[in-house]
């Protein structure tokens, strides 16, 4: 039987005051190789003079085009996957991007997923560059959640699958601050979708 792995990224920043929101997504699947395809036909739809235009070297939600957002969630729409979010509500606070606060927030959406799937494996984007770093978050991850197996820390240049977990947290996250209703394309495949406030979630951290 083929693993089931959740493939997760976010949109928007911790330390930025003006970014309201925080949202993590997960897609989970068990057909990664059909995901990567949407990847590729989605890159050679869009030029390479295109890209670097917008100041990227690959398709990230932020440096795509809409017609390109749109292709990709139609297509990822007519995937077997399920799609996961959490949207951290920051509440006008600066909040620090270190692993203890991230790993909570990542602790909050893979929470929901084991719920469905508690044997899974999970590919998160390589949010922190320092082993250090990485090693702590695990450890704050693992506090809230049980998993099968150690935690995959890959960037998208790694593994195109996340680049797709991108382009769903940018669309929530634009739904969220009124920028656009992209994610109703791929409403049917939310299995759970929902908004918590940053300061009560911090501080029931030990529960």
């Amino acid at each position: 039987m083929p693993n089931t792995v959740a493939y997760m990224d976010e949109s928007g920043s911790l330390p930025d005051i003006k970014s309201p929101y925080v949202v993590l997504a997960a897609i989970v699947t068990q057909h990664e190789r059909d995901l990567k395809k949407v990847v590729r036909i989605a890159g050679s739809k869009l030029k390479q003079n295109q890209l670097k235009k917008r100041g990227g070297k690959e398709i990230k939600w932020w440096n795509a085009p809409d017609g390109t957002r749109v292709h990709v969630l139609q297509a990822l729409a007519q995937k077997d996957i399920q799609v996961f979010w959490v949207a951290i509500e920051k509440q006008g606070q600066r909040i620090e991007d270190s692993p203890e606060n991230y790993g909570l927030m990542v602790g909050e959406l893979l929470r929901e997923c084991l719920a469905y799937h508690p044997q899974l494996k999970v590919v998160v984007d390589m949010h922190f560059s320092v082993l250090s770093q990485r090693e702590q978050f695990d450890r704050i991850v693992s506090e809230y959640c049980q998993l099968s197996e150690p935690l995959v820390h890959m960037d998208s240049q790694q593994d195109a699958v996340i680049q797709l977990a991108d382009f769903v947290a940018g669309a929530i996250l634009s739904r969220l601050t009124g920028k656009g209703e992209f994610a109703n394309l791929i409403e049917e495949k939310v299995v759970v979708g929902k908004t918590i406030k940053w300061l009560p979630l911090y501080k029931n951290k030990k529960r």
